[in-house]
């Protein structure tokens, strides 16, 4: 008998710790209870109201499991908890059992987050970057303006300029998915369980809230700053140089845009301009082709929309760089550009259905009407055409859909080949690889290409993709037939068609 009442303080002692520190876990027959009495008082009030009480909220075995793992994973914070006002609102929806609600307080915490970061990083580079739309740009300035950055537009930027990497940006966006259609956010009968919510909260916790800049980005950061402030000397220029040659591809193309953001702004100062004569030599050669492409469509974006001073600035700069030669022979390629950026945000916002259908009878009449496609932007019409068409995962946009069609069906064979490889740039193949509907209308879409391909390796390879037998269809890519026989063959394509971004 003594041995049981002194193992029964010895236990006493072990569970509560020295710093009194509260565990939860100690006291989930209290939580039990608790919240038990909570959705008993809550239901009678509904019932008095003659409001539904049947599938309202999460069963409260659901909420205990959240509660027995949750204090471990908040615990992964290092960043200050007290700001942390969403997080607080989404264990406040796990204890009322609206599971739907904490996923929506969630991203809500991840957005908050991604947003503070650009403000502490460089918000106009950010913009810079990220925004290719000139008169979209032109209206954005500072932090403030971030909230007019659409969700899936901040996820993709912070990954540009590796803020976060491909593997977190793909965890992420699939969150952002599941917001968008299994939370609150909009009316749905999907059913959240308590692990999937801790998962996704241990992702933003480890892949956002707590992920340090790496030194590449501090160094990025800093070269932003002083570019601005100071003048460089000749000693600087050779070490920023040295700088450059070190960084990868992604940072170069990021950094290139960022530079080109800052020459053409309305408030550069004179020590910028003279830092950016000294440097973007160096950056435009090391940067890739299609970045460069980009920076004279939005020269001519500055043309055609009367941006005097900007078309100014930005002739100076594809001076300086020896870069005329990806000014635009036919400015229409501008008009195409912001007319694909504009169909493709539509189509990854949940209200495309409404908002898709103008701008692709849009994107078709234009099209038909300049019979031909530039060839500075005949990939990027491509891809986005493609893009659409496999829809965002949700549904197909039937109103848009017929005029995806007629410009497929105009593809030339070179464009019908870009179209059959567009599962090499990472917007298409991230569809592939978490849509079922995005699987299905990519067959559809190779059995009609098909018959306008000339190469019999093409052939071969379309032939290939549609027998596969692997779900999702994009398990091909790690098939050794594919591997032995096409590898070769796609990335001699690859290195001509897409950027350095893809895969």
């Amino acid at each position: 008998m003594r041995y049981d009442v002194d193992k029964a303080k010895i236990l006493e002692t072990e569970l509560i710790p020295k710093d009194n520190e509260y565990k939860i876990i100690r006291d989930l027959d209290n939580i039990n209870t608790s919240i038990t009495e909570v959705d008993k008082k809550v239901n009678q009030i509904l019932n008095h109201l003659g409001l539904p009480t049947n599938n309202v909220v999460v069963n409260i075995e659901e909420r205990i499991t959240m509660y027995k793992n949750l204090e471990d994973i908040i615990n992964k914070i290092e960043a200050d908890k007290e700001t942390m006002l969403y997080l607080s609102k989404f264990i406040h929806a796990i204890t009322d059992g609206l599971f739907d609600a904490a996923l929506n307080y969630l991203w809500d915490a991840v957005v908050n987050e991604l947003r503070r970061r650009v403000s502490n990083y460089d918000v106009e580079y950010f913009y810079d970057v990220v925004v290719s739309n000139s008169e979209k740009r032109n209206k954005l300035s500072g932090e403030a303006d971030l909230v007019k950055i659409q969700d899936s537009e901040l996820l993709r930027g912070v990954k540009i300029i590796e803020l976060i990497n491909p593997v977190a940006y793909q965890e992420l966006d699939h969150i952002r998915y599941m917001r968008n259609w299994a939370s609150t956010a909009h009316p749905n009968e999907e059913e959240l369980t308590g692990l999937k919510l801790l998962s996704w909260l241990e992702t933003c916790i480890v892949k956002v809230i707590n992920l340090p800049l790496s030194d590449v980005n501090i160094e990025i950061k800093k070269l932003l700053s002083d570019i601005k402030s100071r003048r460089f000397d000749e000693n600087e220029i050779a070490l920023k140089g040295n700088f450059l040659h070190g960084i990868n591809n992604n940072q170069l193309n990021s950094l290139l845009n960022g530079f080109f953001g800052i020459y053409v702004s309305d408030s550069v100062t004179s020590e910028a301009t003279d830092n950016i004569n000294e440097i973007a030599p160096i950056l435009w050669v090391l940067a890739d082709e299609v970045t460069q492409k980009d920076i004279g469509i939005k020269y001519g974006n500055f043309k055609i929309n009367g941006h005097r001073d900007k078309e100014e600035r930005a002739k100076s700069f594809l001076e300086i760089v020896s870069g005329q030669s990806v000014i635009p022979d036919d400015l229409k390629i501008v008009e195409i550009s912001n007319i694909l950026n504009e169909i493709s945000t539509a189509n990854s916002n949940t209200n495309n259905f409404y908002s898709e259908p103008s701008i692709a009878r849009e994107l078709n009449k234009y099209v038909e009407s300049s019979k031909s496609i530039p060839i500075q932007i005949e990939k990027e019409y491509v891809v986005t055409v493609v893009n659409c068409f496999l829809t965002n995962g949700n549904g197909v946009a039937w109103n848009a859909e017929p005029y995806y069609k007629s410009m497929i069906n105009n593809f030339t064979s070179s464009q019908a080949l870009i179209a059959i490889l567009s599962y090499l740039d990472e917007s298409v193949i991230f569809k592939l690889k978490n849509y079922l509907l995005s699987n299905t209308k990519y067959i559809e879409l190779l059995n009609m290409l098909k018959v306008k391909i000339t190469s019999p390796k093409a052939v071969e390879l379309t032939d290939f993709i549609i027998n596969f037998n692997g779900k999702p269809k994009i398990k091909f890519l790690n098939d050794s037939t594919y591997k032995h026989q096409y590898s070769d063959f796609v990335n001699n394509y690859k290195k001509t068609q897409f950027s350095k971004e893809s895969i």
